[in-house]
């Protein structure tokens, strides 16, 4: 399969082939690399498939993705693409992170839901960070933050999810 292809085809922000990809992933794990690699490609299509592959993979076979997990983060770190955001920050705080990365983590995190320019990205970030404080307690302030910021000032999306989250 050729992957970057595979990758290339349909909308951003649509499924397209990234299902299709993931399942040659998980049949084929020494191409899981041309995947992450994708991660960092120029082509906003691209990689908004690769992230939706990356999260389709992680939902049944998490453990393929763990020796990825600083590239992962790398990628949330720096990057600002919505899609990428959006599928990263349901899969990282997931893969264990020591206390380094989990600190950088919900500084970006705790960054998007107050500054993000995407409602989606911003409401998952939200999530990301009720889930870390879900794993450890150390985050909970930081999840507290984030949902105290989503009833005051967030979009709508973010407000429900923050009263879900008061429940």
């Amino acid at each position: 399969m050729d992957i970057f292809a595979a990758l290339s085809e349909g909308k951003r922000g649509a499924v397209a082939r990234s299902t299709e990809v993931a399942l040659h992933i998980i049949a084929t794990p020494s191409d899981l690399q041309i995947l992450i690699d994708a991660l960092s490609f120029d082509d906003p299509v691209v990689v908004s498939h690769a992230a939706h592959a990356c999260l389709t993979i992680f939902k049944t076979h998490p453990h393929l993705l763990v020796p990825f997990k600083l590239h992962l983060l790398s990628m949330l770190l720096q990057r600002d693409q919505w899609e990428l955001i959006e599928q990263l920050s349901k899969i990282i705080p997931q893969l264990g992170c020591t206390s380094a990365e989990g600190n950088a983590l919900w500084i970006r995190l705790l960054s998007i839901v107050e500054t993000g320019s995407s409602s989606i990205a911003r409401t998952c970030a939200l999530q990301a960070l009720a889930d870390m404080a879900a794993l450890d307690p150390v985050y909970e302030p930081y999840a507290a933050r984030a949902i105290h910021y989503a009833l005051e000032k967030g979009t709508k999306a973010m407000q429900a999810r923050a009263r879900k989250f008061l429940n």
